[in-house]
């Protein structure tokens, strides 16, 4: 064969994965198998007679969802938030609802389509800028509100509201004490 002539194939390998999705999958693979032992347990059927075969099935499906990310899926993102709704949805109409089952599989549903999906980055970045501003928002609200260094002192909300009322009196009064 002529050296000239020979087609030259090269290996490409595959994107790697983000260490954010990792650490997301493996994670999931821990709370996947944490559950098991949970769906059988005395707790699960205290809640109801439902309870335990609908955890089983959210194990079961965010197990597959975190395999499907692992193997950077696009398919396994939107499923992962397709379950994350209905289970939000379910437990709400079962009145089980918890507000923070929200913060990491809010977390999680950002940085993975932030990663799989180039459209939502967009989306991830805004949201994560508004995020900071409101945490931001509250540890300066808390800083003033309910501790004040230069004092040392802690305040209750009760005695902030107080503080207020007492300076609008002053203020309506007119006395600058």
């Amino acid at each position: 064969m002529n050296p000239t002539n020979s087609i030259q194939l090269t290996f490409t390998p595959k994107s790697e994965r983000p260490l954010a999705i990792t650490v997301i999958c493996l994670l999931g693979f821990v709370g996947a198998a944490l559950s098991v032992p949970m769906v059988f347990s005395e707790v699960a059927f205290g809640i109801g007679s439902w309870f335990p075969p609908y955890a089983g099935m959210v194990a079961l499906s965010s197990l597959v969802c975190m395999l499907g990310l692992w193997f950077m899926q696009r398919w396994a993102v939107y499923a992962y938030v397709g379950l994350v709704f209905f289970n939000q949805g379910y437990l709400t109409q079962q009145g089980e609802w918890n507000a923070l089952l929200l913060i990491p599989q809010g977390l999680i549903m950002v940085l993975a389509l932030a990663y799989v999906d180039p459209y939502a980055r967009a989306l991830a970045r805004q949201l994560v800028r508004w995020l900071k501003h409101q945490l931001w928002g509250l540890t300066v609200a808390y800083m003033v509100g309910i501790h004040n260094f230069w004092k040392e002192d802690d305040t209750t909300p009760d005695e902030i509201g107080l503080q207020d009322e007492v300076i609008e009196v002053q203020r309506d009064t007119g006395d600058k004490d």
